[in-house]
């Protein structure tokens, strides 16, 4: 289910990644992305797995505080009721959301303290890429709430 990552070595940076490579870690997972929409069964599970994941982070939860925001945002699109986004921000949000649930990535999600940097990085660029997007989105859901 997951895109390779690469596997961290001595020339590794052990704190981050780069932009560049998160960039690529987005392209790598667009194909996934695209199949996760066209099917709601799989897409519900996926989501699931998230959310699961999300709620055992321990430590640096609040500085994934997009996360829940996108999966709803994703749940929104699939249901139809929220369209207004181009379909290219919200493949970029599931790719990232890919990367964040693999525990297998360019800096481990089990190593202590920095596990999930790599993942902050690509989460961070995506919503980066989606901000007007990712706010126009916010400011409806604030609207809309049910």
């Amino acid at each position: 289910m997951f895109a390779k990552k690469k596997k961290v070595t001595k020339d590794t940076k052990a704190s981050t990644i780069s932009e560049r490579e998160a960039k690529l870690v987005l392209k790598a997972n667009k194909k996934q992305a695209e199949e996760l929409l066209q099917n709601e069964e799989k897409m519900n599970s996926f989501l699931a797995q998230l959310d699961r994941k999300f709620n055992a982070i321990t430590g640096l939860k609040d500085k994934f505080d997009d996360v829940p925001i996108i999966i709803q945002l994703i749940k929104d699109y699939i249901s139809g009721r929220y369209r207004t986004i181009p379909l290219g921000t919200i493949i970029a949000l599931i790719c990232a959301l890919i990367y964040f649930l693999s525990p297998v990535g360019v800096i481990p999600d089990v190593i202590p303290g920095i596990g999930y940097l790599d993942d902050l990085t690509v989460i961070g660029l995506a919503v980066k890429f989606a901000s007007t997007d990712f706010d126009d989105y916010k400011e409806w859901l604030k609207k809309n709430k049910s």
